[in-house]
């Protein structure tokens, strides 16, 4: 069911959008998904009763779909959709992002650890430039991931919007990177998929990392094989396959930096395995319109052996913050968003999605029908102790 607030904002309801239970579709067009018998019984009521088998929680908890209002489609990846909802009978109206995912997906494709991973590291994590998960909780069919909402658009989209960065705009965007990956090394949790679309921007242009689904944690000893994230931002080690650590994520903010100061990424073209060669083998070429500055502090990051690369040495992510290109960055104040980066995005309240693609927003508010999850022991609840309350 969809309900016109004053504001004229759809809101619909979890029934519609999750129910998996095929039945004949209404004809009234703004029911967009499948109805019980008795829904007619219970238009009347906002908070309406879920009746499909979406709504049996495995666990008892504290809150659960009943609590949200759908908006938006703000996102979609491989197991689910990321929607911006409304906490129903929140003080101030509360607007997050809920990542919505598919049980049956990702234990088809044997995800299962990263997905309870990234919950697990969202929860630990406290920083001024890294998103936030407040709410965690599941159903029999789907998880679900409920987030900050920001609307500033990511990284990416102001990158197309403006070519490129004068070197003081990017200085303060690759500063606040650089503090929430040093935080994250800090606290034994590498990111391995950093890229302008998992980097978005508050209402104040502030940046905030996202999407840690590849995320892993990791002692000084670790050294792990996936070949994970997105190969024009992997480094070599993980290519090659023989083990990386946390210098691969300083590889990443290499690639994001010449990317902000050129308009144009350092190895693109060809095929999968025609990219992969030049990110092996082919030396880094800097335009002269950069200082030298930039350039030392870009061929560092992007050094191919990870044991030479800036960020690995005796000093770690130290000789980073150090480097004569930051020299001018105060990083306390930095981190206590004291410093204005002098792009702010046009944002208008806190449910703006101007700023958000019209490929997500544009999409109806409609989630195909889930299976029974299945494992290899069907007995076992593969994600006991999923829910939380931050």
């Amino acid at each position: 069911m969809v309900v016109l607030t004053p504001d004229c904002v759809g809101i619909h309801n979890f029934a519609d959008v999750f129910g998996p239970i095929p039945i004949q579709p209404s004809t009234d067009p703004c029911f967009c998904d499948s109805k019980d018998l008795n829904y007619a019984e219970k238009v009347g009521n906002l908070a309406l009763e879920i009746s499909s088998l979406d709504q049996l929680d495995i666990h008892e908890q504290s809150i659960g779909v009943e609590d949200f209002e759908l908006l938006k489609v703000v996102g979609k990846g491989t197991f689910g959709k990321v929607y911006q909802v409304r906490k129903r009978g929140s003080f101030n109206d509360e607007i997050y992002a809920m990542k919505v995912i598919r049980k049956d997906k990702i234990i088809e494709k044997n995800h299962v650890e990263y997905i309870k991973s990234e919950r697990e590291i969202l929860m630990k994590v406290e920083h001024p430039f890294i998103i936030k998960l407040k709410f965690s909780f599941q159903t029999k069919y789907r998880l679900y991931l409920v987030q900050d909402f920001v609307n500033g658009g990511q990284l990416f989209f102001q990158l197309l919007e403006h070519g490129l960065f004068r070197e003081d705009s990017a200085r303060v965007y690759a500063a606040e990177i650089v503090s929430a990956v040093a935080y994250l090394h800090d606290n034994g949790i590498m990111h391995r998929d950093l890229k302008p679309e998992n980097i978005l921007l508050d209402s104040d242009g502030h940046i905030v990392i996202t999407d840690f689904g590849l995320a892993k944690q990791f002692d000084d000893t670790t050294r792990s094989n996936s070949l994970c994230g997105t190969i024009e931002y992997m480094a070599p080690e993980i290519i090659l396959g023989k083990g990386h650590n946390k210098a691969a994520d300083w590889w990443s903010v290499g690639i994001l930096l010449y990317e902000m100061l050129t308009g144009k990424l350092p190895y693109s073209g060809g095929n999968r395995y025609k990219l992969q060669q030049k990110i092996l083998k082919d030396k880094i070429k800097l335009p002269t319109f950069l200082t030298s500055e930039a350039h030392s502090l870009i061929k560092g990051l992007l050094q191919k052996d990870p044991s030479k690369r800036l960020g690995s040495g005796p000093g770690g992510e130290g000789d980073i913050r150090n480097h004569k290109w930051f020299k001018c960055i105060n990083w306390k104040k930095l981190e206590n968003k004291e410093i204005q980066p002098s792009f702010r995005p046009v944002v208008g309240g806190k449910q703006c999605v101007l700023n958000i693609s019209e490929e997500w927003t544009k999409l109806p508010l409609v989630d195909s029908p889930a299976t029974s999850p299945k494992s290899a022991n069907e007995n076992e609840d593969l994600f006991m102790g999923f829910d939380y309350v931050k």
